[in-house]
């Protein structure tokens, strides 16, 4: 494994578009293992810059909202007992949990989007179906927040839908 010191430090022409899809040098990436690879390896540091790192460099990409979308909801268990699991456009199941908890992030224009926190510092923008989805279980549950806001029950923790 090469030294830290060593990597070298690039730009890459990677876009993740709004949409999840991933484009080099302006055109799309459509080898889903290709994106799958790359996912492996991507990050988001404190500044909010998105990062490829291998072992022997390291290079800035661009991402224009979040790197992944959730695209379906499963969900098992009720009440207290209720668990939601979320999976991204790369196949991958997440439990909404304290690992992986929903975060509301307001929006320029006022508006909030849902997203999931992921590992390294990403995330997944949650889907406006999927979300709907979401509101349901907690309406139909009737269950709130400390705030008295709806939240939404999952592995034993109540998650706030609302910003």
């Amino acid at each position: 494994m090469a030294d830290i010191t060593t990597i070298e430090l690039q730009n890459f022409d990677i876009e993740i578009k709004a949409d999840g899809r991933w484009f080099h040098e302006g055109g799309e990436i459509k080898r889903i293992g290709l994106v799958k690879l790359f996912a492996s390896v991507l990050s988001c540091d404190e500044d909010g810059r998105y990062w490829l790192t291998t072992p022997v460099e390291k290079g800035e990409i661009q991402v224009q909202d979040a790197p992944f979308i959730i695209t379906k909801l499963r969900h098992e268990g009720r009440g207290a007992d209720q668990c939601l699991y979320l999976s991204d456009n790369l196949d991958r199941e997440y439990k909404l949990s304290a690992d992986y908890p929903l975060i509301m992030r307001t929006q320029e224009k006022g508006d909030a989007k849902p997203y999931l926190c992921l590992d390294k510092g990403l995330t997944a923008l949650i889907k406006h179906p999927i979300f709907y989805e979401m509101a349901e279980l907690a309406i139909s549950a009737d269950t709130k927040t400390d705030t008295g806001k709806i939240g939404l029950l999952s592995d034993g923790q109540i998650f706030c839908l609302e910003a």
